[in-house]
């Protein structure tokens, strides 16, 4: 298959129009609008990101948390094997009507982060985007160590407290009476409840600092390779510049950050 088709957005919308009556009925409005804003921007975008992080032309790869899988849609026309996880079945499903109509082989499994069913080191490259602050995230993090393959890389981005000023006073994306104000004081209590016990949050994020996630790597052996405002690594040389899709800042606190490390060996 070629780019091309991948990118054909025609497709992907007539394949998304049967998913959303039915959408509708098993999910909340706000997941409904969330399906149909991550499909919105051409997936060019997002295949630009992917290029800038230098993951295409790998054997197996893994969309972790890959929610209704548009980036999945794109790692599959760049990679060998692709294979996305997430909690929730509605999405995944929504993520398998669109490959197949596609004619794409993404192979999902419903599954926590920190448990994954996979054998150790069997992916080349992990991605995790705009979810790996809402798992218990230092145990996320060594089972994704256990997965990578030596030498194998590993992407996500992360909220630190400036993200949270930005939802209480922004209000992005608000619908209705659903104001994204409400998820900001379950994040602090969600941070404390997973500082003092490790307990993972049962529903929203946890505030993760750039210092914090550092010294984590560091711990299990990670090489950081790039740690930089959202949208910013950038390892094509300025062949495949990417896009933000959050602020790196906000009244002076980080706000969105992204995080390229490597596991050692081969």
């Amino acid at each position: 298959m070629t780019e091309s088709a991948l990118l054909d957005e025609q497709t992907i919308e007539n394949a998304l129009a049967g998913y959303f009556p039915e959408l509708e009925k098993k999910l909340p409005e706000k997941d409904v609008a969330f399906c149909k804003r991550v499909y919105a921007p051409p997936l060019e975008r997002y295949a630009e990101r992917i290029r800038a992080l230098g993951f295409t032309g790998l054997d197996a790869v893994l969309d972790a948390c890959a929610g209704f899988g548009q980036w999945s849609l794109v790692f599959a026309q760049m990679n060998r094997r692709v294979h996305a996880c997430d909690l929730n079945p509605v999405r995944l499903d929504v993520l398998d009507g669109v490959a197949r109509a596609m004619g794409l082989d993404i192979r999902t499994a419903v599954s926590r982060l920190d448990a994954m069913p996979y054998e150790d080191a069997s992916f080349d490259a992990i991605f995790c985007y705009s979810s790996f602050f809402c798992t218990p995230w230092r145990e996320s993090l060594r089972e994704v160590h256990r997965v990578l393959k030596p030498g194998g890389r590993f992407y996500c981005n992360l909220n630190a407290l400036g993200y949270q000023l930005y939802l209480w006073v922004e209000e992005p994306n608000r619908i209705g009476s659903h104001t994204p104000r409400i998820s900001v004081p379950r994040t602090f209590q969600n941070t404390l409840d997973y500082m003092e016990s490790r307990r993972a949050p049962e529903y929203g994020q946890i505030i993760i600092e750039p210092d914090e996630m550092r010294e984590a790597l560091d711990e299990l052996g990670f090489g950081l390779v790039a740690l930089d405002a959202e949208g910013h690594i950038d390892t094509s040389g300025g062949s495949h510049p990417p896009q933000p899709f959050f602020p790196s800042h906000y009244m002076g606190q980080v706000c969105c950050y992204e995080i390229l490390a490597q596991k050692p060996g081969a």
